[in-house]
């Protein structure tokens, strides 16, 4: 009886350890290889470097915006930052992919203050020189979900 309780706490340990290995090989994986060979193969354009915008909102309100991607093979991410207009100062995170010359991300506030998040997607175009599309945004006053046409220029350097 006791070779039975002895060879049962044996394999539980066995396989307790065998699971730790394999979750953090996994993780490894994941977080070091996968981003690495991607960054290898990818033979795309690079839209890294800061982005400026002026947004004109449907209420009549205008920001001017800029941007700064950082790209990772297909993985995009930022902030943005409002440099005047009624959100002036205000920061906003964002991360999402770019693929076939197409941004597709999503973004949200920095800060307890604003709880503002939404999506934009965006298309390169003129040579690499503008990121054109739309980003969706929550209109507090209408309770609703609005658009805003976006037409990023790259801003020289990166």
């Amino acid at each position: 009886m006791r070779s039975i309780k002895r060879e049962l706490m044996i394999n539980i340990i066995v396989s307790l350890a065998s699971i730790c290995v394999v979750i953090l090989f996994q993780n490894a994986w994941n977080k070091w290889f996968v981003p690495s060979y991607k960054e290898f193969l990818y033979e795309d354009v690079d839209i890294s470097g800061k982005w400026e915008a002026n947004l004109k909102y449907r209420s009549g309100d205008e920001n001017r915006i800029e941007y700064n991607f950082t790209q990772t093979g297909h993985n995009i991410t930022g902030y943005a930052y409002s440099l005047d207009g009624s959100n002036k100062g205000q920061k906003w995170e964002f991360e999402g992919d770019f693929f076939n010359l197409i941004a597709a991300v999503t973004y949200s506030s920095e800060g307890d203050r604003h709880l503002d998040r939404g999506s934009a997607s965006l298309q390169l175009t003129e040579n690499g020189n503008k990121l054109v599309g739309h980003i969706i945004y929550y209109e507090n006053k209408s309770n609703s979900l609005w658009s805003v046409v976006a037409e990023l220029t790259r801003s020289s350097g990166k």
